[in-house]
């Protein structure tokens, strides 16, 4: 009996030796319950099968004998010269290489190139899984080669990137591109495949070219597409498809991304910039890293590498990371102290955070060898690796490895050179895989996240020989996709598939809160519901709160409510637990902290524009001191934007005399700056001091003198306060007026607040729109830059005076509100946010205007106006009209009008708002305040109605 327990026991630890419960705890507990004797058999057992977890490679299966190699010599001049062999300039590898491998559902997909240099065709392989059946696609395109001219010169950049989109079942694949241009190769300068909507899940046996549409020289023919290297594919937690990749070269590029939604691709949204030195940085530069989706988080990790050529770094440099919140990555970026910035990024600096090229001898200019990029990941429980492989020193010739991590919540990253190289992939349980060769075959090491602690796993000795690699880890295993050693540029391809031993999730001991969150705010006064998610194994479940218990439930759902705690909610602070039973009476327990606002919230904005055209003068008060000042808003003479301005009148010399605005506040970081930027005029020999202040009570700093106001014209004032006290504080704008002499009146208009981690204040307008284009009902553009605040806002502008010039835009002025909706002829038909590049207006007979795309930033200042031009005489011919329309109040006025037409208007959206027929040769509709076409019959004209 002794000996069936144990051989029974044995089973059950060879079971989970192979998975990702851990062997020694396994052991631990099981030892417990053991005599001395099945003790012996244990230890014995132990000694043959180590204390790791079991790794199995359980297939290795070729996917070709011709995967493409570029196998001769380099070739750095004289490109006309075939020699033997498939020649290159950059590198040999080119299959498999970059973003080629991706798993969906029971398939795999895998990309490369038919080998060898006779034919060099884009293939695309499926592997189903279960019954290892792979089928393989063949495109009639072939790699261009060496600058798109000599196609006897492999290219190593051109790879193939693969996708698959779960809400469609689409394939993608973008292809043999490296910087080239429309205007020299039209046909080929860029390169997408799409297939039709559920090619993915086709049957076994039928994935072929005809489930893909005609290759394309976009994604999206709206939007430009040159100068575009390394393609890559990412999904984000709501399995939606995003595109990224390199536009520009090695040492001025930028990363860009775009969204595919309902079966078409978005606008791109830059995450960096091209020349970023126009822009205020003191170099331009590349990026060499990736754009990751992980945890919920879009994230990215790179080396740069600069525009110089005589500093010490022959090519890249310095360890980048930043994330974000927002899931389409256009907003809420951070750098890995959470300090916030706005795309694009023009100052690499801002995200920086370690020099691995310190680790090596450093001698003078061109010291220090860095070809490689950033490879990076993060675990689920938000622990940072980053590593880069081969830093060399060119002084002594040595290399090394570095390594860099920190595990949520360090202030800083810890930095090592003792660790084996590879690639490296988080897996579930705070885990890090670094995937290895040793002897030309893999060798996997796992550490805990936010450690340097590797721990050997597994060393592959058998099966292919590997020249080169890619892996995926999905699912719990993991995937080899190498190329063997041999020889010709034609060589064998293999994908390897291992159990890492990795178990799902346990949900039948699921605990956790399901609507309310660690760290989560709530509104004062809230009467809260507290619903968990409970797995099968627990069979009561109770909610405390510090000593108190709010019920315990015993079956599902799992909601407290109603008990008084949970009641009208005010206090700052409330900790609640839940504390699950098992059949054992074994406890779970999972706790979470949430809070209400405290009475002195902050204010979460980060700019704010004051205009006094909505007479708001009640958001103002004085002091405490009266003067005998009492401000007005006024129709005064000496108005810079709108109708109103802020008016103060002095009788006589008198002390400083202040009038703050409590409700326009901005909450100020610690160490950050309180920008104002003001408009100040006076009547008659006076001058107006502004300077910020923070609430009372909270930070009072020293007033800042800003000179004397003009007579009767506005002048510009500028004040900065840096946050110093150590806490984020609440600041709102306070000014200051003083009468120098006589009798006078101090004006102030167009005041703006914002707070920045630059000591400047932001005069400096965002770079121009380019490419404004009209396709059809589709205005559209490439969006520019700002560097200091970035840019918030993009207006659209229109006119149908074709003589027009472009609109003068003045600085620190909002357009489109609070009266400014016109600029001379032209008049402000929207505003987007940032990463938005197109909008719908018609540029067809409907529509006649030109257009002017004008970016905001949030110091608001407007870039130059990028202008679209429709042909005036074409649109002449096309408003050949015999109605006549006039505007009034709240109304337009049809005359000469034929009886029986159908009228129809339509506003700025192109929506219908009214449609009826000509009883009368005149005829009035009343309208709400904006721009219309109206259609009388075929024949149509443009009305504004004020």
């Amino acid at each position: 009996m002794s000996m069936i327990l144990c051989s029974y026991f044995i089973l059950f630890l060879q079971k989970y030796n192979s998975k990702s419960y851990l062997f020694s705890i396994n052991v631990l507990i099981i030892m417990k319950k053991l005599t001395p004797k099945y003790l012996i058999y244990v230890l014995i057992f132990c000694l043959f099968t180590g204390a790791s977890a079991q790794i199995e490679r359980e297939f290795e299966i070729k996917v070709t004998d011709s995967g493409l190699y570029f196998d001769g010599e380099a070739r750095k001049s004289d490109f006309s010269i075939d020699n033997e062999g498939f020649e290159y300039f950059f590198g040999r590898r080119i299959t498999p290489h970059g973003d080629c491998i991706k798993k969906y559902g029971d398939f795999l997909f895998l990309s490369w190139y038919l080998g060898g240099e006779e034919n060099k065709n884009v293939m695309l392989s499926r592997l189903h899984i279960p019954s290892q059946t792979l089928e393989t696609v063949k495109f009639p395109h072939t790699h261009v080669g060496y600058q798109h001219k000599y196609p006897h010169i492999g290219d190593s950049h051109n790879t193939i990137a693969v996708a698959v989109c779960p809400l469609d079942s689409t394939v993608h694949m973008l292809y043999d591109m490296h910087s080239y241009s429309k205007a020299d190769f039209p046909d080929s300068y860029f390169n997408y495949s799409v297939s039709f909507n559920g090619a993915a899940n086709a049957p076994v046996g039928e994935f072929t070219l005809d489930l893909f549409k005609p290759r394309q020289t976009y994604l999206n023919p709206s939007y430009n597409y040159s100068d575009i290297t390394y393609p890559n594919f990412f999904l984000n937690n709501n399995d939606e498809l995003f595109v990224w990749f390199r536009e520009g070269g090695n040492n001025n590029g930028m990363y860009k991304f775009a969204k595919y939604s309902d079966g078409a691709w978005g606008p791109f949204t830059n995450f960096s910039t091209l020349n970023a030195k126009s822009q205020g940085n003191p170099y331009n530069w590349g990026l060499y890293g990736d754009l990751k989706y992980i945890n919920g988080k879009l994230r990215v990790g790179f080396l740069k590498r600069m525009s110089y050529n005589d500093d010490k770094y022959v090519y890249n440099n310095g360890f980048h990371y930043a994330y974000t919140d927002d899931p389409e990555g256009k907003t809420q970026w951070y750098n890995y102290k959470g300090d916030a910035f706005s795309l694009p990024l023009v100052k690499p600096e801002k995200i920086f955070f370690y020099e691995p090229g310190d680790v090596v001898t450093q001698g003078g200019a061109n010291s220090i060898k860095i070809s490689s990029g950033a490879n990076f990941t993060v675990t689920d429980k938000e622990a940072v690796h980053f590593i880069t492989n081969g830093v060399k020193s060119m002084v002594d010739g040595k290399s090394k490895n570095v390594h860099a991590y920190k595990k949520a919540g360090d202030s800083t990253f810890t930095i090592s050179t003792d660790f084996p190289g590879g690639s490296l992939e988080a897996v579930d349980g705070n885990q890090v895989f670094l995937v290895s060769k040793n002897n030309d075959r893999v060798e996997i090491y796992k550490a805990e996240g936010g450690t340097n602690d590797w721990e050997k796993l597994y060393t592959e000795t058998t099966g292919i020989k590997i020249e080169h690699n890619n892996v995926l880890i999905a699912d719990g295993k993991m995937f080899v996709y190498a190329m063997q050693k041999a020889s010709g540029d034609a060589r064998p391809i293999y994908i390897q598939m291992y159990d890492l031993g990795i178990l799902p999730p346990d949900t039948t001991r699921t605990l956790a809160f399901a609507n309310v969150t660690d760290g989560q705010e709530i509104a004062k006064g809230t009467n809260l519901t507290i619903e968990a998610e409970v797995g099968s194994a627990y069979t009561e479940v109770s909610l405390w709160s510090g000593n108190t218990n709010l019920g315990t439930l015993t079956e599902a759902p799992y909601q407290w409510s109603s008990h008084p705690i949970l009641t009208n909610m005010t206090d700052r602070v409330y900790a609640f637990s839940l504390v699950a039973k098992d059949e054992a009476g074994a406890e779970t327990e999972e706790s979470i902290t949430i809070y209400t606002p405290e009475d002195n919230s902050l204010a979460s904005q980060t700019s704010i524009y004051i205009s006094f055209e909505d007479e708001a003068i009640a958001n103002w008060e004085t002091d405490g001191n009266d003067y005998g000042v009492v401000p007005e808003i006024t129709d005064g003479i000496n108005v810079r934007a709108g109708a109103k301005v802020l008016k103060m009148s002095y009788s006589d010399r008198t002390s400083g005399h202040h009038i703050q605005n409590i409700v326009d506040k901005i909450a100020v970081p610690n160490n950050h700056y309180f920008h104002m930027i003001a408009y100040t005029a006076t009547s008659d020999n006076g001058y107006g001091q502004s300077f910020p202040t923070a609430k009372l009570g909270e930070w009072k700093p020293t007033p800042s003198f800003t000179g004397h106001a003009s007579n009767d014209v506005f002048e510009r004032k500028v004040t900065s306060r840096q946050n110093t006290q150590g806490d984020t504080l609440n600041c709102f704008p306070r000014v200051r007026n003083k009468a120098n002499g006589g009798a006078c009146d101090i004006y102030y208009d167009d005041i703006v607040l914002y707070t920045s981690p630059d000591e400047d204040v932001d005069l400096t307008a965002p770079s121009a729109a380019a490419e404004v284009e009209v396709n059809g009902d589709t205005l559209s553009w490439v969006e520019g830059s700002d560097e200091a605040t970035g840019i918030v806002e993009t207006l659209i502008l229109a006119t149908t005076n074709f003589s027009a010039a472009a609109p003068e835009m003045q600085a620190q002025v909002a357009y489109g509100t609070l009266g400014q909706d016109s600029i001379g002829d032209w008049e402000v038909l929207a505003k987007y946010s940032v990463g938005i590049s197109q909008c719908t207006v018609h540029s067809d007979a409907t529509m006649p205007y030109n257009y002017a795309v004008v970016h905001r930033d949030v110091a608001y200042n407007y870039s130059v106006p990028a202008l679209y031009n429709e042909e005036v005489a074409t649109l002449e011919e096309r408003l050949s009209v015999s109605f006549k329309c006039y505007t009034l109040d709240g109304a337009i006025k049809l005359e000469m009008m034929k009886v029986g037409r159908p009228i129809a208007v339509y506003n700025i959206s192109g929506q219908k708002v009214y449609e009826g027929m000509a009883k009368e040769t005149e005829q009035y509709i009343t309208l709400a305040q904006g721009i219309y076409l109206v259609k009388v019959g075929e024949e149509v004209q443009k009305a504004l109605v004020k």
